[in-house]
């Protein structure tokens, strides 16, 4: 315990030091809190030999939940622009690939390995995206798209997180209830409600869309889907530990929850109940 607390308290202190001497660079005052890096850790690659990049580490917060989760320590590559966080997770993860580099040159950086990387199942990212010019933000994501490998019908599995209120999850879930419509106000364009929660080829029980989880079910089987308890056309953003937004056209319906439950969280159960208590 001792030994943690003090490790803690020393990868804050360089993060705290770091972010004085660069704070656009480094973008935070302390490392990202241990339940931030474990739902960043959730989306592993479902091929173990795969690699996963991640993107400024800094004292490897993330870094260690990647290992616990379950990622092989040799499968993970880090860039990290700080030369002093650069040698502080070469100690701490002696057998990953760490890089001192730009998280901008990534394509030069992955080729020129002695062996080199063409592409990655996954990438982790800590960056401080929003204080750097939108072409730079865009630069960058072009080059991740670059090596980042897709799912077998070509869609490229990506998960965000954000933060907000239940009432401004609901309004978000309205958003995509009224088809990108909101006060009478169209904020999405046409048509894409309908194709970002239309399956794609390769999704199994037709369970993903575009950034949304689906609940389609099996073609030909609409029976076997993630959600029996609920309607096919359901349609969700899953969170970390149970937090949801659940949006179901047929029933005009959006529930949010946001209670944090450690372990599996049974969401069928939850929304047949909820479903049952409106009959």
């Amino acid at each position: 315990m001792a030994k943690k607390l003090i490790e803690a308290l020393t990868d804050s202190t360089l993060f705290l030091q770091e972010w004085f001497a660069n704070p656009q660079r480094t973008g935070s005052v302390a490392p990202s809190s241990p339940q931030l890096a474990a739902a960043m850790a959730h989306w592993l690659p479902a091929n173990p030999d795969s690699f996963v990049l991640e993107l400024g580490p800094g004292t490897g917060a993330v870094t260690d939940a990647l290992i616990k989760r379950g990622l092989r320590e040799d499968r993970l590559v880090a860039i990290e622009r700080n030369p002093k966080m650069a040698r502080l997770l070469r100690e701490k993860f002696p057998r990953a690939q760490i890089i001192n580099g730009d998280a901008w040159h990534l394509d030069h950086l992955l080729r020129s390995r002695r062996e080199p990387i063409e592409s990655v199942g996954a990438v982790i990212s800590s960056l401080p995206l929003l204080n750097f010019p939108p072409e730079e933000a865009e630069s960058l994501t072009q080059k991740i798209r670059a090596v980042l490998e897709p799912d077998a019908s070509g869609t490229f599995v990506g998960s965000s997180y954000a933060y907000a209120t239940a009432r401004d999850w609901a309004r978000f879930g309205l958003l995509y209830l009224g088809d990108g419509v909101f006060n009478g106000e169209r904020l999405l364009p046409e048509g894409w409600v309908k194709s970002t929660t239309t399956p794609v080829p390769a999704a199994p029980k037709g369970k993903y869309g575009f950034m949304f989880w689906l609940n389609a079910g099996t073609k030909g089987n609409p029976g076997d889907r993630t959600y029996p308890h609920a309607p096919a056309d359901l349609f969700c953003a899953d969170g970390f530990e149970g937090q949801n937004v659940f949006i179901i056209p047929s029933k005009q319906l959006v529930v949010v929850r946001l209670g944090l439950t450690h372990g599996k969280f049974d969401a069928d159960r939850f929304l047949g109940e909820v479903l049952g208590s409106l009959r």
